[in-house]
């Protein structure tokens, strides 16, 4: 019954998305105190990083690519090797296969009894021992070249590999200027609200910290490919401006094309802006995130969508702006140091010169 109200719920959230692909590009507190230095700066790196490293990266992925598609052009060839519960094993291990894709072939061969029988006696002889001779070769080829590969070095390296420093580095790397931009638009349109609440040097340890949470349940439960990506840092911001300022109204741009002939019809526009109560769609966000995680578990469907990050990056967010406030932090600590940097007093010797003034005595205020 509970993953009938999940599916349900999860086709309505997949139906507003369709039909208004939302894009947040703003919030209604666009009047700030200081110029948002980092929430720039952390902009302008990822961009910078994407297009410097774009040139390697495009000709890594062609070599990756290459590999891949070696090994699975072989194991087209010797389709029988796939019976090798070993073999497959390595290729889920590698991200060349689904655990969903394993377990199929593994029940075709559990339903016919004499075929299961023929391939135990084959994978014993030397012509099996032989192809995976050649397997292991192309597949220790096709991990060389993706460990060499800037997404393993820098970004959270699969299996168990990574290093401590992947923590941060993974979130300024990229897949696509269409996973880079939707990122950086999402992040602009809350980040700079929550520099500004708390201060230049707090929102940078928060963001890099929002970074080290949301790479958390790769490192508790690692995957078979590289995880790179601002998104799960971008969640943590989210989680926190839901907790910190859930009555900002967030401006939102839509598109929808399912709905654009009958908009246009009634004589409407099949896009346009809305403005939506951070409390309305920070839930909604969350929520539609959980979904995703929770069907691509269920049913064990590969995704190039790190729901996982997304989701602690935003309970770290959501969790760090509820310390802050209900310790009182930001009231004793931060908004005093800021208002002493943005509000303006004039020095106690002019004060002093301006009340000789009133008083008549010129020559010791011009003293």
């Amino acid at each position: 019954m509970l993953d009938l109200v999940f599916l349900v719920a999860l086709w309505i959230v997949i139906g507003i998305s369709l039909c208004f692909f939302p894009i947040p590009i703003g919030n209604e507190n666009s009047t700030v105190r200081r110029l948002p230095y980092v929430t720039f700066a952390i902009l302008a790196l990822n961009v910078l990083i994407f297009f410097a490293t774009l040139p390697l990266v495009a000709q890594q992925l062609k070599e990756w690519a290459g590999a891949r598609q070696d090994i699975s052009e072989f194991l087209v060839k010797h389709a029988e090797l796939m019976a090798d519960e070993d073999v497959r094993g390595k290729l889920v291990e590698s991200g060349l296969m689904t655990r969903r894709e394993s377990d199929a072939i593994d029940r075709q061969l559990s339903k016919d009894a004499a075929m299961e029988s023929e391939y135990s006696v084959w994978l014993k002889g030397p012509e099996a021992a032989h192809l995976r001779d050649d397997f292991e070769k192309k597949l220790t080829d096709y991990k060389a070249v993706a460990s060499a590969s800037l997404w393993y070095q820098y970004g959270l390296a699969p299996n168990g590999d990574w290093k401590f420093y992947q923590l941060i580095t993974c979130a300024f790397l990229h897949g696509s200027t269409s996973h880079l931009f939707g990122n950086m638009i999402f992040f602009f349109a809350i980040a700079f609200s929550l520099e500004d609440l708390w201060g230049r040097s707090l929102f940078l340890g928060f963001y890099l910290l929002g970074a080290v949470a949301a790479c958390l349940p790769s490192v508790i439960y690692p995957i078979s490919a590289p995880c790179i990506g601002a998104s799960g840092a971008i969640s943590a911001t989210m989680g926190a401006f839901l907790f910190r300022l859930h009555k900002t109204r967030i401006k939102v741009r839509w598109l929808s094309l399912p709905l654009a002939l009958p908009l246009m019809a009634m004589g409407k526009k099949p896009w346009g802006a809305v403005m939506i109560p951070a409390y309305i769609y920070g839930p909604f966000f969350f929520g539609s995130q959980l979904l995703y995680w929770w069907f691509n578990n269920k049913y064990q469907q590969a995704s190039q969508v790190g729901y996982s990050a997304h989701i602690a990056g935003f309970v770290f967010g959501f969790g760090f702006a509820a310390l802050m406030k209900m310790t009182g932090f930001e009231e004793k600590y931060i908004h005093p140091k800021i208002e002493a940097k943005v509000s303006f007093s004039a020095s106690p010797v002019v004060n002093q010169a301006l009340e000789s003034l009133d008083r008549g005595e010129i020559e010791t205020a011009e003293k």
